[in-house]
């Protein structure tokens, strides 16, 4: 930094140019090891919250100095291969035989290719298009900081420490419709002859809505990159998160180029700026809806959370209960409301096996549900009929049962059937004495 300020006084774009670049070096050495550090200090549940944390002061630039543990590293004695081309393709070779990690890393390219974008055309959006001081364009890259931000820590109060990518095809969606409303409020601007000071563009009801606009579409930003960062480290094998991080660090970096290059091919066949907001708002509902094609479960669980959390304000205790109860689950509730069931495959970080009665497994309303959850009709009050959830079990499903077989008439438990009695018995003791 003290060299590009020096710089900056002769002002030579070349050596401005280099710095640049060692610049980037240095930080090929730090993202690695920065994010790798996180799976080592932390939890799993601790993850989305450090990726929270770590994401969002980034974003905002926080300059303190922060104590780190001292961690050993996991494996000292690896060789460096200073053919870096051929260390490349080892690395994207590893990452591509780990099909979750691969993929984790193509979404989060996507994030940083719109980030690469936004935040290299704000510059001519403001000057060429809403012909604005400069300071206008310091505001938006203050609040593309804060949405980054905020939507992080949003994102870890929402998953509570669940590695859950419940939330990302809501996001991509958001972050889809935002670039697309920015390109709607961008084409036939009115621009007067003199330049605008950011009070009077703020005043403007077009401008304040762009703003809102690129607050909402960083904070999707948020909310979409945390869950990946922290799905790669937990699914990174132990040994090799390094290596991993790299591998993203370089994926990601092709990304960025590429659509600073592609903007800059289309600018140059005459494409206006407002043309290419449009452009990249496109192939972001495209990758929007590919990511729901891939995640659709996760995509109608975070619609029905929303929609519970919007009525119900719903709090989730215990959560961790289960992770610690591993596979081959049995879980029992009483049952006071039709909302019961949505609320436990909404809220609960797994699919559930719900066994229902065959009479209401027949109506239609309750197949709206199959995206969400499996059903399991059986007779409640057979014990006969409902030994069989036993093999659902044995294959490593979490079964959920309704003990009571009816909906509670008094608000309170109601009689419990043999039946649920019967798989818990079993449960027992097969993890009593396997």
């Amino acid at each position: 930094m003290v060299a590009a300020g020096m710089v900056f006084m002769t002002q030579n774009a070349f050596l401005l140019l280099m710095i640049l670049f060692f610049m980037g070096l240095q930080s090929t050495f730090f993202g690695p090891i920065k994010y790798a550090l996180l799976p080592q200090l932390l939890r799993s549940e601790e993850l989305i919250a450090g990726n929270a944390y770590v994401e969002a002061s980034t974003y905002v630039s926080i300059i303190l100095g922060f104590y780190i543990p001292n961690t050993p590293g996991v494996q000292p004695k690896l060789p460096l291969n200073f053919n870096f081309l051929q260390q490349i393709g080892r690395n994207i070779r590893f990452i591509r035989s780990h099909v979750i990690v691969y993929r984790t890393i193509i979404g989060a390219t996507w994030f940083w290719i719109l980030g690469t974008f936004f935040l290299t055309e704000l510059f001519p959006l403001c000057s060429k298009v809403f012909h604005t001081e400069q300071t206008v364009v310091t505001l938006f890259l203050i609040l593309f900081s804060l949405g980054v931000a905020t939507g992080s820590f949003f994102c870890n109060r929402l998953l509570k420490g669940e590695v859950s990518i419940v939330y990302v095809p809501i996001s991509a969606i958001g972050l889809s419709v935002c670039s697309f409303v920015i390109y709607l409020l961008s084409i036939g601007f009115k621009a007067g002859e003199q330049m605008l000071p950011v009070g009077d563009f703020m005043l403007m009801p077009r401008g304040a809505a762009i703003a809102v606009t690129l607050f909402l579409f960083a904070f999707m930003g948020g909310m979409y990159i945390v869950p990946l960062n922290a799905l790669m480290q937990k699914k990174a094998p132990k040994n090799f998160v390094a290596t991993v991080i790299a591998g993203n660090n370089i994926i990601n970096s092709l990304g960025m180029v590429a659509i600073s290059l592609s903007a800059a091919l289309l600018s140059a066949f005459g494409f206006r700026i407002t043309d290419l907001f449009l452009y990249v708002a496109l192939i972001s509902a495209g990758v929007a809806f590919y990511i729901c094609k891939l995640l659709p479960v996760a995509l109608l669980r975070s619609v029905f959370c929303f929609v519970l959390n919007l009525f119900f304000h719903v709090e989730v205790q215990g959560i961790q209960n289960l992770r610690q109860a591993g596979s081959k689950v049995l879980l029992i509730a009483n049952h006071v409301s039709l909302l019961d069931g949505i609320l436990l495959a909404a809220y609960l970080p797994r699919k559930i096996t719900f066994a229902i009665d065959s009479d209401w497994a027949q109506k239609w309303y309750v197949r709206l549900f199959d995206g969400i959850v499996d059903f399991y009709p059986l007779n409640p009050t057979n014990p006969l009929s409902v030994r069989s959830l036993i093999g659902e079990l044995d294959k490593g499903k979490t079964v959920m049962i309704f003990p009571e077989g009816r909906i509670s008439v008094t608000g309170s438990l109601m009689k419990v059937y043999e039946g649920a009695g019967v798989v818990a018995v079993k449960i027992f003791l097969h993890r009593r004495f396997g």
